[in-house]
């Protein structure tokens, strides 16, 4: 009997021990979507700034960044030739390069709007600020993932178009026609 108490004891503790961990991670998680969502307002204080800065600098470079469709064709160009990529040496390039795509976009696309993740962990946008709102099926646009690809991409791959083509075609998605795929039917 006396095995069996201790065993009924360590399983208790056991028990206990593992929901303490369990609210540890909730609060955690708690205090982790408040500092994601101050980081977030932060963001969107300071985004007029931030879309001065690439404007300027791009500019003294020759390039018409002014918030038109069109101008993402000079924004492919100037992430091209300044060998903008997501690192430390120019992270400042980095982050104002996607920033003002998002912003072109959300300019484009009736509706949109800024927000974060915040939801779930496990999602691609988790702790990411993207676009959302301009459909009926809750499609997102996140500038930083796309302005990733772009970097990591050769300029034979994805040329100085792809932001143009891509906001394009996110404003304008054309049905995907699956008649010639096989039916249950037949």
């Amino acid at each position: 009997m006396n095995t069996d108490l201790h065993l009924l004891f360590f399983l208790i503790k056991l028990f206990a021990i593992s929901q303490l961990n369990e609210s540890k991670k909730v609060g955690y998680m708690a205090l982790e979507k408040e500092k994601i969502q101050e980081n977030f307002e932060e963001f969107m204080f300071y985004i007029d700034d931030t879309l001065d800065e690439i404007r300027q600098k791009a500019s003294k470079q020759g390039y018409h960044l002014d918030m038109s469709l069109e101008s993402l064709k000079d924004l492919a160009q100037f992430v091209r030739e300044n060998d903008v990529k997501n690192n430390p040496e120019n992270i400042d390039d980095f982050f104002n390069s996607w920033v003002y795509l998002g912003e072109v976009f959300r300019l484009q696309a009736k509706g949109a709007y800024w927000t974060v993740g915040t939801e779930n962990p496990k999602n691609l946008n988790y702790g990411l600020e993207y676009l959302t709102g301009y459909n009926t099926i809750g499609s997102e646009f996140i500038p930083l993932l796309i302005l990733n690809n772009f970097t990591l991409s050769s300029p034979d791959r994805l040329n100085n178009n792809f932001f143009y083509e891509l906001v394009l075609k996110r404003l304008n998605p054309k049905p995907i026609n699956l008649d010639h795929l096989p039916t249950e039917e037949g």
